[in-house]
């Protein structure tokens, strides 16, 4: 997709950057950094006041595709077919997820496999995989998740929050008139809140679904909190270490939360 839109096949894209952070590392860090932002809404506190959006539109224009901008998700975490105790499960288990919480997981022993996400039940069912993270919470019960990992991990969300966005064709951007550009950023914006709201409302709902299908919820001990988080600086350094563009979005992101109090 992100090709079709560069090249005007597709006039613009709602995805996850994180899909084609082959394309640009620093889609990656765009996605979400592990143990970072906390709630929803500190994505768009970070792209429309921290300077993300620049940055982005600075990336995405060399490939012919203008940022729209972002849409704020909620967390991503861990449903597992077997259960996640401690850490030290994690150890040579099948996990399909993407992203910067990757290197995290990795490092405690965890496998990485990729699979579509439509076909993420069969997965799950048929031990091609033995967890995964499929969106939100609320997204996840929306796959069905549910009814095939009976264990969820809300103490390993790979991200406490995670962004979408919206992009468009270059060219098919710069045909429109002034007043027609600043509708459709408003209009982002407004899918923003929307998509925020809607996502929030869809987790509530999905933890009284996973309660009801009796998926069992498991919780770290605070020591494994902390290697968790300590494993989460070093993925941030890898994060850094890819790119001028990567770098740069990684400490866009820790000063924003050195700024609201998240770490020192």
């Amino acid at each position: 997709m992100f090709d079709a839109v560069s090249q005007g096949v597709l006039d613009g894209m709602f995805t996850v950057p994180a899909y084609y952070e082959g394309i640009e590392p620093v889609f990656g860090v765009e996605n979400g950094l592990a143990f970072t932002l906390q709630h929803v809404s500190d994505i768009d506190r970070l792209f429309y006041t921290f300077g993300m959006n620049e940055l982005l539109q600075e990336v995405y224009g060399k490939h012919n595709i203008y940022f729209l901008g972002p849409l704020s998700q909620t967390e991503m975490p861990i449903f597992s077919v077997p259960p996640i105790r401690t850490l030290d499960d994690l150890k040579g288990l099948k996990i399909r997820t993407y992203g910067f919480g990757v290197p995290v997981i990795e490092h405690f022993g965890a496998v990485i496999e990729w699979v579509p996400y439509s076909e993420l039940y069969v997965a799950l069912s048929s031990g091609v995989v033995d967890a995964c993270t499929s969106g939100t919470p609320g997204e996840a019960v929306d796959n069905s998740i549910h009814e095939a990992a009976k264990y969820y991990c809300p103490d390993l969300p790979l991200m406490g929050t995670q962004e979408a966005n919206i992009v468009i064709n270059m060219d098919r951007w710069n045909e429109l008139p002034s007043n027609l550009q600043a509708i459709l950023i408003s209009a982002t914006k407004d899918m923003d809140m929307w998509f925020m709201v809607k996502n929030m409302n869809m987790d509530a709902e999905a933890l009284n679904t996973l309660k009801e299908w009796g998926v069992e919820t498991l919780y770290l001990s605070d020591a494994d909190k902390k290697r968790l988080i300590e494993a989460g600086y070093l993925a941030w350094d890898k994060a850094a270490a890819l790119d001028a563009y990567s770098a740069e979005a990684v400490k866009l992101t820790l000063d924003y939360c050195r700024f609201v109090g998240y770490m020192d």
